[in-house]
Order: C-alpha cells, then structure tokens, then sequence
C-alpha cells in the first residue's frame, strides 16, 4: 500500500522557519537578483527528483510575495495529462490576474479575454 505524505507547510510569516537544508541564503540571493532584472527572464532550479525544489520554490514563492512580488506558482507536472499544455497555463494566470485585481473583476476578465483570443490565435 502506498500512503502519499502530507504536504510540507510553510508558515506565511516565516516560509523558511522549517527548512532543515538551510535555503533562506540562496532564495535572499536569487530575490536580490529577481529585484534588478527589468525585462523577460527564465530561471531554471535543476535537481535530481526528491531533493526538494518543489518545497524549496514554494517556500521561496512565499518569501516572494511576503517581499512584495506578484508570483503566480504553475507545477507542469501536475498537468501534464493535458494535450495542450497552454491551457492549463493560461487558467492559472487567468486565475491569478482575476485575484489580484478584485476591485476590477470586469475589467481583468474583459482583457484578459482578449489576451486568450490572441494568444490562441499565435
């Protein structure tokens, strides 16, 4: 029988209270780098499976948004059943627009509308 693990919390106060590997360094340091980087950039975090990226960049996410930064969280693994990985994409941050501009939720659907037509048109 297989028992699947309780998912790791992370405090919202303190993201790195619980971390035993010591990680607040480089997320301090890849948030310093995040806050000079004007224009488009991919960050890939490679690790072998089970060393904790997904806890590490959760944590980091939190730390993220505690420093001010929008952060919207994509696992593509958890989709990846999908046939048009796009999809999935585009529902979260249709999700993560709408949430962050809640005083606007007309406004943010309408446009975001239009982001989905031209972008299913590309």
């Amino acid at each position: 029988m297989y028992i699947k693990k309780p998912e790791f919390e992370i405090d919202p106060e303190n993201p790195f209270a619980a971390d035993k590997l010591k990680r607040r360094e480089s997320a301090e340091i890849l948030t310093q780098l995040l806050s000079f980087i004007d224009g488009p950039f991919v960050l890939s975090v490679d690790s072998p499976w089970g060393t904790g990226k997904t806890t590490f960049i959760k944590m980091w996410e939190q730390h993220l948004k505690n420093q001010g930064f929008n952060c919207l969280y994509f696992n593509a693994w958890e989709s990846d059943f999908h046939s048009d990985p796009l999809i999935p994409l585009i529902g979260e941050i249709q999700a993560e627009v709408i949430s962050l501009l809640d005083d606007h939720k007309s406004k943010a659907k309408e446009y975001f509308q239009k982001a989905k037509q031209v972008g299913g048109k590309a």
